[in-house]
């Protein structure tokens, strides 16, 4: 199971600093609102087989080489 947090607002994203990722058991993957990660959790890079140096600061339709450019998920999000 993969967990997306969009966080539209400055204010989201504040409040977000305080939840402890790493105690996600699911993969989390947290977005702004332009759909740029944020940050991911342990599980997340596991699962997917990234780095947060891969990850971090690009879209998420970048991820993995575009795999992630999906047109279901493009509506979904």
């Amino acid at each position: 199971m993969l967990v997306v947090a969009l966080l539209a607002t400055p204010q989201a994203r504040a409040r977000w600093l305080y939840v402890p990722t790493a105690r996600f058991e699911n993969a989390l993957l947290v977005l702004d609102e332009n759909l740029v990660v944020q940050s991911a959790n342990r599980a997340f890079y596991r699962t997917f087989g990234v780095t947060p140096e891969a990850s971090i600061g690009r879209t998420v339709y970048d991820l993995g080489n575009g795999q992630w450019d999906i047109p279901a998920l493009r509506r979904l999000l």
